[in-house]
């Protein structure tokens, strides 16, 4: 883990627990004004790591060369829509090309704390921006994966728009997510399809799936070709079967696969993908957002099929951002139990994190830990 390797990190852990404290207090309270305090000023942390962390993740020199050739000749952009608008505005408003990246990762931070705000009714949202934050996932998404990470929090506040029955405002925000990731369609896409999916069957095949999730984490299960056929036979748009069969070729794969990583590097999505699937078969009765769930389980059937494709394990980086909404909704379903529940999910999520989020191979580029 890194934060025996390096001050920096031990810091960001030490704050970091520290405000679960705090935003546990907040919520033993009920005291929505001290929730936004706190909210506050966990964000303020977090921006504050983001604009002076030492290092760099894989992917964000590339997008910071797109940058500079932006600026020189926008007409050679090459990625979509919404992704140009962004870095049209990063660009008109001056922003310096030596602090291209981190205002990028520090503007994830800022839609990530709205995000908590929008869409939490309770006075838990410094608990669930933290849960939020400080995951394997957004700390890709966050100094890594730019595109995804935009798309994912468009595509988020939209289906919580949807479920509120504003379909044009949710509407508007999946088109926005589509314009920064094309992958965004398919979440959206299984969130409709998921109102045919019964409660029982949701959990069923949850219970199902799992035992070959496990094994597809250290062993390829040779499902891809199955996927690929039915891809194939779907009538879905040209251009969206063109995306996902660029994963599929062979040179893609060979170069981006989960399973050219060895048994550490691995261990960071196995551990957040088994415990939130384990989460929700042991707590399934008692969690109330069955609709997400039901899109959850039918993510979980892509993820395991295309496995095998190229940059397989972001898949499922649609998938474990619900995971901090999915505990607190168990938590607040019982309100004479939910100070215990809310501890115990705390307890959970710092365990997850320690061989997760403070463990991934990243942070020793981010925050130049050494190797």
């Amino acid at each position: 883990m890194y934060i025996f390797r390096s001050e920096f990190v031990l810091a960001i852990f030490i704050f970091h627990l520290l405000f679960i404290i705090l935003a546990l207090y907040a919520r033993k309270l009920d005291n929505k004004v001290l929730d936004y305090i706190f909210l506050i000023l966990a964000t303020t942390l977090a921006l504050i790591i983001s604009l002076f962390r030492p290092g760099f993740g894989v992917d964000e020199p590339s997008y910071l060369e797109a940058f500079i050739n932006f600026k020189n000749n926008a007409d050679t952009f090459p990625f979509d829509y919404s992704f140009k608008i962004l870095y049209e505005i990063l660009s008109n408003t001056g922003i310096q090309i030596e602090y291209f990246n981190n205002t990028v990762s520090s503007l994830y931070i800022i839609l990530l704390s709205i995000t908590a705000i929008v869409t939490s009714s309770k006075n838990n949202k410094c608990f669930y921006f933290l849960m939020l934050l400080f995951s394997f996932t957004s700390l890709d998404l966050m100094f890594n994966a730019y595109r995804q990470a935009f798309a994912f929090i468009f595509i988020y506040n939209s289906l919580f728009l949807f479920l509120r029955e504003k379909k044009i405002k949710g509407a508007l925000l999946a088109v926005i997510s589509f314009g920064f990731h094309w992958s965004a369609v398919i979440l959206i896409l299984f969130y409709f399809l998921s109102r045919f999916l019964k409660n029982k069957y949701s959990y069923l095949i949850l219970l199902l799936l799992f035992p070959f999730v496990l094994i597809s984490m250290f062993y390829p299960l040779g499902l891809m070709g199955i996927g690929y056929n039915v891809l194939l036979f779907l009538p879905l748009n040209e251009l969206f079967k063109a995306h996902v069969l660029a994963y599929l070729e062979v040179d893609n794969i060979s170069s981006a696969s989960f399973y050219i990583l060895n048994l550490f590097g691995r261990l960071p999505l196995a551990i957040s993908v088994l415990t939130f699937y384990a989460f929700i078969l042991i707590f399934y009765k008692k969690i109330r957002m069955k609709r997400i769930i039901a899109m959850i389980v039918l993510m979980a059937v892509y993820c395991l099929v295309f496995m095998e494709m190229a940059y397989s394990f972001r898949n499922y980086y649609w998938v474990l951002p619900f995971f901090p909404i999915i505990a607190l909704d168990y938590a607040e379903s019982n309100q004479a139990k939910i100070h215990s529940r809310m501890i115990g999910i705390a307890a959970l999520h710092i365990l997850i994190a320690l061989p997760t989020f403070y463990s991934s191979g990243i942070n020793s580029m981010i925050f130049n830990t050494g190797n």
